[in-house]
C-alpha cells in the first residue's frame, strides 16, 4: 500500500482535523483501489497529511505518543512529538531491554528529519537525523533506533534504499504545502 511506503512514516508525527482526515482517506482509497485516471494526480494538503497521519498514529501508537506536529519542505519532512519509548514498546507487549529502557526512559521530545526523493515509479526515504531530547542520533545509534523501533512496526519499510511505488504512481513530490502523487499512463495489458 502506498501509505506504508510514504504516509505511514508520517503517521508517527502528525495532527489535523476530522474533515481533513475524511478527505485524505477518500484520496488514499482512490489510490489504493487504482481509481486515479492515467496521467492524473492526487494532492494531499498539509492539513490532510497531518489529519490522516494523526489518526493512523493513534491506531498504531495508542500509548506513549503526544503533541505530534509535522512540517513539510521541498523534498523533506520534519516530524516531532513527545514520545515515551518504554510505554510504546511495553504497550506492544515487547518491553525494551534494561539498557535501552534506562537510556530512553521517560517522555522525550523527538524530532525526525527525512529526505524524500521520487521519480520514474520509485522513491527513496533517507533519515537525515533523529533528535531525542538534546541528543542527535547518527551512525550506529541511529541504526539501532531504526532497527528496534521502526522496522519491527513497519517491517516492509524501505529506509535508505529505493523502492518501487505501487498503483501506477510515477512520483511522490513533497513540498511545503503538501504531497502530490503523479500517476503514469495506463499500464499495458
Amino acid at each position: 500500500m502506498v501509505r506504508i511506503s510514504i504516509l505511514a512514516l508520517l503517521a508517527l508525527i502528525c495532527t489535523g482535523t476530522a474533515d481533513e482526515y475524511q478527505s485524505a482517506k477518500r484520496k488514499a482509497l482512490l489510490i489504493e483501489t487504482d481509481k486515479v485516471p492515467p496521467k492524473g494526480s492526487v494532492v494531499f494538503t498539509l492539513g490532510e497529511v497531518n489529519a490522516y497521519a494523526a489518526e493512523e498514529a493513534r491506531q498504531e501508537v495508542p500509548e506513549g505518543l503526544r503533541s505530534p506536529s509535522i512540517t513539510l519542505g521541498p523534498g523533506t519532512v520534519r516530524g516531532s512529538a513527545m514520545i515515551d519509548f518504554a510505554k510504546v514498546q511495553t504497550a506492544r507487549g515487547n518491553p525494551p531491554n534494561m539498557l535501552l529502557a534506562w537510556m530512553l526512559r521517560g517522555e522525550r521530545q523527538v524530532t525526525v528529519d527525512v529526505a524524500v526523493q521520487s521519480s520514474n515509479g520509485t522513491a527513496r526515504i533517507d533519515v537525515q537525523s533523529v533528535t531525542i531530547g538534546s541528543a542527535t542520533l547518527s551512525g550506529r545509534a541511529l541504526d539501532l533506533v531504526i532497527e528496534y523501533y521502526v522496522m519491527p512496526r513497519f517491517p516492509d519499510a524501505a529506509i535508505g534504499r529505493p523502492f518501487q511505488l505501487r498503483h501506477n504512481i510515477q512520483q511522490a513530490a513533497v513540498s511545503p504545502s503538501g504531497v502530490t502523487f503523479t500517476f503514469g499512463a495506463a499500464p499495458a495489458r
